[in-house]
């Protein structure tokens, strides 16, 4: 399991990404409220991530 902060490359889905294996949790963090909102759930068996079974544009 690794986290890491997602680059703002204009393709940015959330702030955060969880990655477990080929899954992808994309998420936000509110410290103030402390919330974690998903944003999105995807696979990434490469170097593309699948959304429900669709690829990433």
């Amino acid at each position: 399991m690794n986290r890491k902060p997602c680059p703002d490359d204009g393709t940015k889905i959330a702030d955060w990404e969880l990655r477990i294996g080929v899954c992808r949790v994309y998420y936000n963090v509110e410290e103030q409220v402390r919330v974690v909102a998903i944003e999105r759930i995807g696979e990434k068996p490469n170097n593309t991530v699948f959304f429900r079974s669709q690829q990433e544009e």
